[in-house]
């Protein structure tokens, strides 16, 4: 078996996984990214119903690590957002120009970003006079059989096979950045606590008959559904939880053109009639958070640390926060260890209060948007403050800053 040591190894080759790789190979360090996919740079699909609202935060940070062209040419900017709470016959509208912001958020297709993310691994100066074929092999490799994590108080190590040989990584810290069925979480034996919503989210892209003009569109619908629609380049993103659909998904695969009437009629027609462009998919709804600690020489970032409710799309915006914060500390301690445990206390310190009551929020959220859940009193008392909040310009304002995961944070 043959051997390597390195300072840090990630797994997985998602947004999260490539950002840190890049950020880290800026920093010098001695970083190997591992996939076990074909190809590290994913073919740009015809249709990718993966849609991220990327904050403005993480866009920031985007560019530092030299995507700011590629960001423009990939995503478009959400300009506003029209929330409405059936229950509570209640409205609010978010808008870029009321929050004195360029944007609200910075829309992208998972597909477009991380293309993004690996040409500008390529771009970067450490990459300059060196073949795509010689960088890859360096430190991102895909094709991978990972087999199995060993780890103690000095060190980690990743056994693997790549390219017909037996590997052994020796290295200060693994990452798992390896989405919801991690794979680092699985081998380390990292318990987590998942619960259902008993709830399918359906997704897809459409074209409308009327342009959206950068407006993201949100029900709360009194039957327990909630409804997405997202501004893309392409068209219109959705993203549709509902009971029904454990009943009705096969079904529904098989006639698109009957989803996009439907969400034509939902909205009340007010971007016209629809039309069915790709995509489309069903799958199951859960809520998912460790249960223990975590092992020495092993973080986790993104899904794999945690899984939430797509309805406030900042499931990615939190992955690349956290990513954010794991840099800083790495970059700021002193000596070439990015294992140790001080480490680890600077992570959690840097959490604001945003990150760490979001996934409850959501949960929460949506929980009381089921039918039965609240008496009608209760609704109507939700819904006057809605109304409140829409009326309020200085409200909205410190609800944005602080859903930016507090402005202190923006100092990284």
């Amino acid at each position: 078996m043959r051997t390597l040591k390195t300072d840090i190894v990630i797994v997985g080759a998602g947004p999260v996984g490539l950002s840190l790789y890049l950020a880290f190979a800026k920093l010098n360090k001695r970083v190997l990214l591992l996939d076990r996919a074909d190809a590290l740079i994913p073919q740009e699909q015809e249709w990718d119903a993966r849609n991220y609202a990327l904050a403005p935060q993480n866009i920031e940070w985007l560019n530092t690590l030299g995507l700011s062209d590629a960001m423009m040419q990939a995503g478009t900017p959400m300009e506003a957002m029209h929330v409405v709470y059936e229950a509570g016959k209640a409205f609010f509208e978010l808008s870029a120009h009321q929050l004195r912001e360029p944007y609200l958020a910075w829309m992208v297709r998972h597909d477009k970003l991380c293309i993004a993310l690996a040409q500008a691994i390529y771009d970067t100066p450490f990459a300059q006079g060196i073949s795509q074929a010689q960088i890859y092999p360096q430190g991102v490799w895909s094709k991978v059989v990972l087999q199995q994590i060993k780890y103690s108080a000095q060190a980690a190590y990743v056994q693997l096979e790549h390219e017909g040989h037996a590997i052994e990584v020796e290295t200060k810290l693994v990452i798992g950045a390896d989405g919801v069925h991690s794979w680092v979480r699985e081998q380390t034996g990292i318990a987590i606590q998942t619960q259902s919503y008993s709830h399918k989210a359906l997704v897809g892209c459409f074209e409308t008959e009327y342009p959206h003009g950068g407006i993201a569109y949100q029900w709360f619908k009194e039957n327990g559904d909630v409804m997405a629609w997202l501004p893309m380049p392409e068209g219109v993103g959705v993203v549709w939880s509902s009971s029904t659909f454990e009943t009705s998904c096969k079904e529904m695969l098989h006639d698109p053109q009957a989803i996009a009437d439907e969400l034509s009629q939902s909205g009340h027609k007010r971007l016209g009639e629809w039309r069915y462009l790709g995509g489309l998919a069903i799958f199951p709804l859960m809520h998912q958070s460790l249960k223990g600690i975590l092992p020495e020489r092993i973080m986790l970032v993104g899904d794999a640390r945690q899984r939430i409710h797509p309805l406030a799309g900042q499931g990615v915006n939190l992955g690349l926060v956290e990513a954010q914060h794991v840099v800083k500390a790495i970059e700021t301690f002193p000596f070439n260890d990015p294992g140790h445990p001080w480490i680890r206390s600077a992570i959690s310190q840097k959490e604001s209060l945003m990150q760490k009551i979001l996934p409850w929020g959501v949960d929460t959220l949506w929980r009381l948007n089921q039918p039965g859940r609240l008496p009608e009193p209760a609704k109507k008392l939700i819904g006057l403050g809605w109304q409140a909040f829409h009326q309020s310009g200085m409200l909205k304002r410190m609800v944005s800053q602080w859903s930016q995961y507090g402005e202190s944070e923006r100092v990284l």
